[in-house]
């Protein structure tokens, strides 16, 4: 019955962001507060990502670096992020095109783990950790690059 509680307020729509805020601040109860910041959380997403999109080929570095904090983490909650920055690679942003070539990687190497996983169960065991690893790796890239690309663009200016 909560779970469907949680999906009908989500499904309301943004009227019901303002409530939803004031009940995860007011509540005692974790799991009230938890579905109500959930619920604001996933409303809010599609703004947020379209703003840091737009960050991304902005004139200022720490927008930027932020705007690839904010789509990184909204990556893993599948709310769009990642049609977002596919959609500004083919549209020519330099550095999406880069944060989805280097997606496009880690989704290959993670696949080939789990085929590698599934064939030998002691790389199993490792295999959380590897890609763990693998993303954090691909996080501090994209972020090098993008700085990269921002003093280059500094440069020609």
């Amino acid at each position: 019955a909560r779970e469907e509680a949680e999906k009908n307020l989500g499904r309301v729509g943004e009227g019901v962001i303002p409530r939803m805020k004031e009940l995860a601040e007011k509540t005692a109860d974790a799991e009230t507060r938890q579905r109500a910041e959930r619920i604001v959380t996933e409303l809010t997403a599609g703004p947020r990502i379209a703003a840091a999109i737009k960050d991304l080929d902005g004139e200022d570095w720490e927008k930027a670096r932020a705007a690839i904090e904010t789509l990184w983490s909204e990556l893993s909650k599948n709310h769009g992020a990642e049609e977002a920055i596919a959609k500004a690679a083919q549209s020519g942003s330099r550095l999406a095109q880069t944060f989805r070539d280097l997606l496009d990687g880690m989704k290959r190497n993670r696949e080939q783990y789990v085929k590698m996983a599934e064939q030998n169960p002691q790389v199993a065991e490792r295999l959380d950790q590897y890609i763990s690893s693998i993303e954090t790796g691909a996080k501090q890239n994209i972020l090098r690059t993008g700085e990269q690309l921002f003093k280059q663009n500094a440069k020609k200016k």
